[in-house]
């Protein structure tokens, strides 16, 4: 079975190769993804479009935050087995070099690229909270995972009176960045930190000699509003969320 996966999760492979704790399976019907805690969502996945494979599956994350990717024309029935609806999901891809120009976006608002566990552990308790992700477990495998390959990672945050309130993060692979976790907390938000942060994060990519990016996007304004970034859809795709111990 020729089951294509998504640009974004591809880059989950290399990163089993950056952290020797994080596990990546090829089966006949599926792509396994797995983080060493087993409670960040982002890093648990299943890419399949059988449902029954899930079942199967399950087990696996019994305890953990995952989420199942299926290249289906609609979402897999997969309510009974405790998921959240599925929701359409736009893959996209930005040509740092040639496309991105740059944001628009207040430039009286403070950024951060975070550079040690301090700064780490302030971005990570925006993204726990905004996802609403156990903020001890998503430390500790934040830390984790900063500690094995720091240098693969950047992270952003902007912020708020000395606390970060916004965030944004990518995973480098040669001249290729994925991103992820863009968050900003909900008292925050509309104020144009989103806006910010994801400039820093691009533009500081581009200064590095990341060429190109690539991103999930579940709400439409959103994919609009990275298209007048630049960015262009590479494919679309259902996700499935499932919260821990259900």
């Amino acid at each position: 079975m020729d089951l294509k996966i998504p640009a974004t999760l591809n880059n989950f492979i290399q990163l089993g190769a950056a952290i020797p704790e994080y596990t990546y399976e090829r089966l006949s019907n599926a792509h396994v993804f797995q983080s060493p805690s087993g409670f960040l969502g982002i890093y648990n996945r299943i890419v399949t479009d059988d449902a029954n494979v899930v079942k199967g599956l399950q087990e696996r994350y019994a305890n953990s935050m995952y989420s199942v990717v299926s290249m289906t024309d609609k979402a897999l029935p997969l309510e009974a087995l405790g998921f959240y609806p599925g929701t359409l999901v736009w893959e996209m891809h930005l040509d740092l070099e040639h496309d991105f120009k740059g944001i628009a976006y207040n430039e009286k608002i403070a950024t951060q690229i975070v550079k040690d566990e301090a700064g780490l552990d302030q971005w990570t308790q925006v993204v726990a909270k905004a996802y609403g992700m156990p903020e001890e477990a998503a430390l500790r495998e934040l830390r984790s995972y900063w500690k094995s390959a720091s240098e693969r990672f950047l992270f952003v945050m902007a912020m708020h009176e000395g606390k970060a309130v916004s965030a944004c993060g990518a995973f480098l692979m040669g001249d290729t960045a994925a991103i992820y976790m863009a968050a900003t907390l909900e008292e925050h938000r509309k104020q144009g930190l989103g806006s910010a942060v994801v400039h820093t994060l691009l533009s500081t990519l581009k200064e590095r000699g990341i060429r190109k990016a690539t991103l999930q996007v579940k709400e439409e304004g959103l994919h609009e509003a990275y298209k007048r970034y630049g960015c262009k859809d590479t494919l679309q795709y259902y996700q499935h969320m499932h919260p821990p111990g259900k």
